[in-house]
């Protein structure tokens, strides 16, 4: 089925379908690269933690869709993290964690800022928060401790708990309908001290 490579998985050539928990045992893998003989990727197939290598557009679509970090749709250069046009969920596995990226730029295509997907990024000052996302998931940008704010669309459905927690952001302006999920947690009775960052939060009026 595939070879491996250091930390590089090689799935075979003429390999048509890649089957779920195919790879599970290769708990150490950080890259699989898939040739174009693959036609079917099974859900649970490929490893969360890995970047994918695709060779045909339609493996591309597959991975982009499911959340995966595919090489050739972002770029990281002189401290700034580009996503390329086409990208509609961004993954965790791009830039968690990267202490050395200080600015992100999102094209018009993102839907998706998935949960975690730039925590713990302490250098980060700068990123634009394109129309187009409709979410942004649970701690997106916990420990981003230099970035000071954040400009949101009106058009954002939905923000997760803690997406802006251990920031130096103290307000956000949202739509109406925008659902916060930390106002939802505190309304609800929850302890306050888990759930919210004291951040302002300036809601639009109802139309």
């Amino acid at each position: 089925l595939y070879t491996k490579q250091g930390t590089t998985i090689n799935i075979n050539n003429g390999v048509k379908t890649l089957i779920r928990w195919a790879l599970a045992d290769e708990t150490s893998a950080t890259r699989i690269v898939i040739p174009s003989s693959v036609t079917t990727i099974e859900n649970g197939a490929l490893l969360k933690y890995c970047t994918i290598s695709c060779a045909t557009q339609q493996q591309k679509n597959y991975c982009l869709e499911n959340g995966f970090a595919v090489e050739g749709t972002y770029s990281i250069r002189n401290g700034v993290l580009t996503i390329n046009s086409g990208v509609t969920l961004v993954s965790p596995l791009i830039a968690r964690e990267n202490t050395t990226i200080s600015k992100i730029v999102l094209p018009e295509t993102v839907k998706t800022i998935d949960a975690f997907a730039f925590y713990g990024m302490t250098n980060l000052t700068e990123v634009n928060i394109p129309s187009s996302t409709e979410v942004i998931g649970a701690s997106a940008f916990q420990g981003c401790s230099k970035l000071s704010s954040v400009t949101l669309p009106k058009t954002l459905k939905y923000i997760g708990t803690n997406a802006f927690r251990y920031t130096k952001v103290t307000s956000i302006n949202i739509g109406y309908d925008t659902v916060y999920e930390e106002e939802t947690h505190s309304n609800a009775g929850y302890a306050v001290d888990m759930y919210r960052t004291n951040i302002t939060v300036n809601r639009d009026a109802a139309p």
